[in-house]
């Protein structure tokens, strides 16, 4: 929602566009990844200091959740227990959209659409077997970031 704003009077005014990544996902993908998993991030490096803005206390992202994953109507939908962040709603409904192999893109959901794709990072699945074992999740330079196991 794009908000213009005059004095007292607020015109919020809708956008909606079109999706390009596909979400589709076959049941033999959906069978090797769905499951409940143990993420742990490694903690970020500090964001160089912007000195033209007053210093404000950032909430840090979880560093250890649960990532349960399910196929629900053909697409490969997550849930993040505790969310990722706690104070800003919208951090806890996912969706994993399919790349190249067993790659896949982290889109975060919010009042049951798509809000944001989290496109400077990548899951990718353990390929060993007929049920992956975990996952790693990586910058776009290639930069490990966390890591999933798979719970019991």
């Amino acid at each position: 929602t794009l908000a213009f704003q005059w004095d007292t009077v607020y015109v919020p005014v809708r956008l909606k566009v079109s999706p390009t990544y596909s979400t589709i996902v076959s049941a033999d993908v959906a069978r090797r990844v769905v499951g409940r998993y143990h993420l742990h991030f490694e903690p970020m490096p500090d964001a160089p200091k912007d000195s033209t803005v007053a210093e404000t206390e950032e909430e840090k992202p979880a560093d250890d959740v649960t990532l349960t994953v399910r196929h629900d109507g053909g697409e490969l939908r997550a849930v993040m227990d505790p969310p990722m962040y706690k104070t800003e709603p919208g951090y806890r409904d996912y969706i994993l959209l399919p790349g190249k192999g067993d790659w896949f893109k982290l889109g975060r959901m919010h009042n049951g659409e798509m809000a944001e794709i989290f496109d400077f990072m990548q899951l990718q699945f353990d390929s060993a077997g007929d049920r992956a074992k975990g996952f790693e999740v990586r910058l776009t330079d290639d930069t490990l970031i966390g890591k999933g196991t798979r719970l019991p």
